[in-house]
Order: structure tokens, then sequence, then C-alpha cells
């Protein structure tokens, strides 16, 4: 099938599809991409796709190598970095943030986490609906580059949470722990917000590592 864009941006349209696909691990890490195919698939010249392929290898998501490009995989001992790396740069972000939250900030958060409760049945939706909720919470931290330094780690990492959120026993645990680090963070118990981010990113992890 045929997934025709229009000319306008083509690079950039070429480069989210294909973000979004490598994200979503509808291709999958070790997943070789052959640029004729994509340009072919999406109806457009090579070019937009080679331009899109170098963007995705700056920010990690794709390999160069002798026989072509791939997406990149992780291994077990790299994930394990990434979320012990998480624990500590998103616990500093709290700690930034929490002077800075207002009433309306939280209200916000809960409102997030509603609608995360209500799609517990859509893995795909309920993935970046998580995404949403965490960085939005780190955003009031008052440091682009902290920001930066952690969406990046989360990108690099987001092809993995698809076989968290497909292989989970329920999505209601980790909404549970969702709440509870809302309810830290409501309180500004910063101490409390580091124990509940260690439990969950740990369950994630060990989900993650179970099914690798």
């Amino acid at each position: 099938m045929t997934k025709q864009i229009k000319v306008e941006s083509i690079h950039e349209k070429v480069y989210q599809r294909l973000r979004e696909e490598i994200t979503s691990s509808e291709l999958a890490p070790g997943e070789k991409i052959t640029i004729r195919q994509v340009a072919d698939m999406y109806g457009v010249s090579v070019m937009p796709v080679r331009e899109a392929l170098r963007q995705l290898h700056t920010e990690g998501l794709v390999n160069y190598e002798r026989t072509g490009v791939t997406v990149k995989a992780l291994s077990a001992h790299e994930i394990q970095q990434i979320i012990e790396i998480r624990k500590r740069l998103e616990l500093l972000a709290m700690e930034w943030a929490l002077p800075n939250l207002k009433k309306e900030d939280i209200k916000k958060s809960e409102e997030m986490l509603e609608a995360m409760d209500q799609r517990t049945d859509d893995d795909n939706d309920w993935r970046l609906l998580n995404k949403e909720f965490h960085l939005t919470l780190y955003s009031y931290c008052g440091s682009q580059q902290l920001e930066q330094i952690i969406e990046n780690l989360w990108v690099s990492i987001e092809p993995y949470m698809r076989i968290y959120t497909s292989t989970v026993s329920s999505l209601e645990f980790a909404q549970e722990q969702h709440h509870e680090m809302l309810h830290s963070i409501k309180h500004k118990n910063l101490d409390e917000f580091e124990k509940l981010l260690n439990n969950h990113l740990n369950h994630t992890a060990k989900v993650i590592l179970d099914n690798f």
C-alpha cells in the first residue's frame, strides 16, 4: 500500500513518519531499512528519505552499517543503564520543578492521568499519554538542557516500551504508581517521589528485560 506524502515539507514528513514507526516498534530494533523501499512506500524520491535517516542517526535511532541502515537495537545492559540514568535525571528534574509547580499544573497532570485511566485497554494510546504525562511534569524544571537530555533518553528506549505495554499483565498497576507519584508531587514530598519513581522504573525495566 502506498502512503503518499504531499510535496510540502517532504523531508520533515518522512522524518516524522519514520520516527513514529521506529518508536512504536512498527520498525523493530535491528530491522533493516531499505531507502528505495521506503521511498516507494511513501511515494517520494530517495533524497528526503536519506535526509530523514541522517537526522534519525543523529538521534541514535538508526545505525549505518556496511550492509545498509538498520533500526538501532539496544542490549539488555544498555537498557538497564538508560533506566538508571533516567532515575537520577528525572529525580533532579522533579527537584527543580517542585518550586515552580502551580495548582493549575497539578490539575493538568490529574486530567492527563484520568485520560490514561480510560485508555488502559489501548496500549499504543496509553504509551503516548504516558510519555506526555512524565515529560510535562519535568518541563517545569526550568532547564531546557535537562529537559532535552531526558527526552533523548525516552526516545532511545521508546521502541522497547512497546514490549512493556504489550506484555505487562495490567496497565492498571502502572496507573496506580502514577497516581501515587502525582500525590507525592502535589504534597512536595521529594523523598517519597524518589522511592516511587525508582519502584516504577524498576518495574518497567523488569518487564522489558524479562521479555527481551
